[in-house]
């Protein structure tokens, strides 16, 4: 059936923030680290061969593959996700990226004193200084979308507008995605917390330069906007292997939970929710699986392998769910895909790691989530 190729957890050697500093661009809901795609890539791939994710998110897997020498590939409907994906699959020439941020700066200071923040929602002023939020408001105006270096300065903005460090543009906020405006008002007020004056300018090309500390990969990478369902209809390639984390049952809302990064791009948050649709119950989940494993299974080339890590899932007061296993048993024998099993691995993730545990808890503003502590991965094998 396959290349009898033992796994094993073979990441679990690496830290936390093991890998290039260029995964660091910014925080993404649900992310697994670099070491995760790095085993799979070294011992599945060879250089040359290509790797895709079809839900792409902050593009770990596709970038991976390029540090290591392979064709990334990265896919996802997420507006934010599509921004992060591409700046990581073009990572422009650092001295262009520096130049256009000093541009940036002088076009600023000639007009800093004519931008009006009053109309911004109140939930964004009461997040950054006055002198910060004119800074993003000038970027979000002036920054070219279609341009690989401005993409690339917007994808690093976004990862820097809120946290906890002298880095991030915000006040302090303890964690880096978006909790609900009503915790994070009731924060700011709880501790007292100033809006801190920072130079944006600065700040991107401080983390500019901490990413291309270690230099960029030679190769660059391609990305797709799509929805998972039609994949075949869109992606040309025939990768050699696919590793991924399909969104989880009513688990992460990836609109609500990136609410201010979403106002940088001048999107709503619930439109962004409303296009994903990934509020799904388990019968419509499963459904969900069947269309993605049929669509991955038309594009992966011969003799491939595919890995789907998915999280157990704790729905309040039923038994748990082993996601990836139950999915699997009910469509192993489908006949919308061809796809075998190689094995199912269980990966224990340390609390400090498993972001999507505090998915829906008091600081996120909504039920009760979700997540546990467990993810497996589904192993796949293509003939």
């Amino acid at each position: 059936m396959s290349n009898n190729v033992q796994f094993t957890l073979g990441w679990k050697d690496k830290g936390k923030r093991w890998g290039h500093p260029m995964h660091s661009m910014c925080s993404y809901l649900a992310m697994f680290p670099a070491s995760i795609p790095s085993y799979y890539i070294n011992l599945l791939t060879k250089p040359g061969d290509i790797v895709f994710d079809p839900f792409g998110g902050r593009g770990t897997t596709p970038l991976e593959a390029l540090i290591l020498g392979r064709k990334g590939i990265g896919n996802d409907l997420n507006p934010l996700a599509t921004l992060l994906i591409s700046a990581k699959m073009s990572h422009p020439d650092i001295q262009q990226l520096l130049n256009r941020i000093e541009q940036l700066r002088q076009q600023y200071l000639s007009l800093q004193t004519l931008i009006d923040f009053s109309k911004e929602p109140d939930k964004i002023q009461m997040l950054f200084h006055d002198n910060v939020i004119r800074q993003l408001i000038f970027l979000k105006q002036n920054l070219d979308l279609t341009n690989d270096v401005d993409n690339f300065i917007m994808a690093t903005l976004s990862g820097i507008i809120h946290g906890a460090s002298s880095l991030y543009l915000s006040v302090s906020m303890p964690k880096t995605f978006s909790m609900s405006a009503n915790y994070v008002k009731g924060y700011i007020i709880k501790k007292q917390l100033p809006k801190p004056d920072r130079n944006t300018f600065d700040n991107l090309k401080a983390k500019i330069e901490m990413m291309y500390a270690e230099g960029v990969p030679t190769l660059t990478g391609k990305h797709y906007v799509s929805d998972v369902r039609n994949l075949s209809q869109v992606v040309i390639e025939h990768p050699n292997l696919l590793v991924t984390s399909p969104p989880y049952m009513k688990v992460v809302q990836y609109g609500y939970y990136n609410w201010i990064r979403l106002w940088l791009l001048n999107l709503e948050a619930d439109d962004v929710d409303d296009k994903l649709d990934d509020r799904l119950n388990y019968k419509k989940y499963v459904n969900f699986i069947r269309e993605t494993l049929r669509e991955c299974y038309a594009v992966m080339a011969h003799q491939s392998y595919s890995v789907f890590i998915i999280g157990d899932v704790q729905v309040k007061n039923k038994p748990l769910i082993r996601l990836a296993e139950d999915v699997w048993k009910e469509l192993s024998n489908d006949p919308s895909h061809g796809y075998k099993l190689d094995t199912i691995l269980e990966d224990i993730v340390p609390a400090d790691r498993k972001v999507s545990k505090i998915f829906g808890s008091k600081e996120m503003g909504t039920p009760k989530g979700n997540a546990t502590a467990t993810d497996r991965h589904l192993i796949l094998w293509k003939d």
